[in-house]
């Protein structure tokens, strides 16, 4: 059935009509180039091998579609479903994947849109390299209603690459009146495109109003290290440092994993400064710093000089929380920071000691038997 189907799309391509060629005569010049009419609204002649829908993924679909639906999503244990949401990676890879994809996501059918967004596109951005299908995919987005599925659309969105087109669009997806919409786009934009173009957008998408949103372009300027440290990212990231609201946390985070010069020395710079403003209990809310220091302690290529200095920060904050989860995760600092010295460490108050011993040798003893 796929062997047809390509040869189907292949022969599509290749003729317009199917009226016989007249008969040959004897060229006097070189023969013009022979085009089909264009259609209004029409995909260009060069994408319509690969943008005819799959007969194969579309049955697939069809049987997902009577997996129970509600709250648009599907069964997550329906058999059928799991066969769309993680099987036959060959079928969608091949030459009508993402062809197919596409066309549910334009579906008046929300079952369809919601396996669409579901399985979601493979080499999103060389497929969406071609104006065309970018101008469909922003179309879909803005037809859809169901809050649910935004997310998945904001995410395709930042697939577009808008230095090269559709700018005036991605920046006005910046400022789409729905957050579920720019928080994702916020967290994906950078990362896919680490241009001057998406840099503006992510800076925009920084002030903005929704907290959410703002945390997603703070992270994104480093998304676990997967955005590339152009001087303009790490010019931004470096600024951020100076916040004063409670997104200092994913500043830091970020921080902790970005792959620009210097930044980990600046991260735990910064961290000591506010531990040292930090009174004998910190406020309830407050921004942590854990996840930052355990991250760079965590990692190998961090100089031994900034472990030392992030387990000097675990004592002395440690002490002053009355969180009991949060001193715990600071203890895990002791054991991750130093070993040598978590299994001296005791930084609790007087009758909190032995625990707070006890639990960061036994951590120390476990972690250097995982890491032997």
């Amino acid at each position: 059935m796929r062997a047809l189907s390509v040869l189907a799309a292949l022969a599509f391509a290749s003729a317009c009509t199917s009226t016989p060629d007249p008969a040959p005569v004897a060229p006097t010049s070189p023969p013009p180039q022979a085009s089909c009419p264009e259609v209004p609204g029409a995909a260009p002649q060069a994408a319509l091998a690969v943008d005819v829908s799959d007969p194969d993924i579309e049955a697939l679909a069809a049987a997902a579609e009577k997996c129970s639906f509600e709250s648009a999503s599907f069964d997550w244990s329906c058999p059928a479903f799991k066969e769309w949401r993680s099987e036959n990676d060959d079928l969608f890879e091949g030459p009508s994947g993402n062809a197919t994809i596409l066309r549910l996501l334009e579906s008046t059918d929300i079952k369809k849109r919601a396996l669409a967004t579901e399985r979601g596109f493979t080499a999103a951005r060389t497929f969406f390299s071609e104006a065309p299908r970018a101008k469909r995919l922003l179309g879909a987005l803005d037809k859809e209603r169901e809050s649910r599925l935004l997310p998945a659309y904001g995410k395709f969105a930042a697939y577009v690459d808008g230095s090269k087109m559709l700018g005036d669009e991605l920046r006005a997806l910046a400022k789409h009146p729905a957050s579920e919409v720019r928080r994702a786009f916020a967290e994906h934009v950078l990362p896919q495109h680490p241009t001057p173009f998406s840099l503006e957008l992510t800076k925009t998408l920084i002030e903005d109003a929704d907290g959410g949103v703002r945390r997603a372009a703070i992270r994104s300027l480093s998304a676990n290290g997967r955005t590339r440290a152009s001087d303009g990212v790490c010019a931004t990231l470096k600024a951020q440092l100076s916040r004063t609201d409670k997104l200092i946390e994913d500043v830091v985070d970020a921080g902790s994993t970005s792959k620009c010069p210097g930044m980990n020395a600046l991260v735990v710079a910064e961290v000591e400064k506010r531990a040292a403003d930090i009174g004998s209990a910190p406020a309830s809310g407050g921004p942590s710093y854990q996840s930052a220091l355990s991250t760079l302690c965590w990692r190998d290529s961090t100089p031994a000089e900034l472990k030392k200095r992030a387990f000097e920060v675990a004592l002395k904050i440690t002490p002053k929380l009355t969180d009991g989860w949060q001193k715990r995760w600071y203890l895990g600092l002791f054991r991750t920071c130093d070993l040598t010295r978590a299994k001296a460490a005791s930084p609790l108050p007087e009758g909190q000691e032995g625990q707070g011993r006890r639990r960061a040798r036994q951590g120390g003893a476990s972690i250097g038997s995982r890491r032997s």
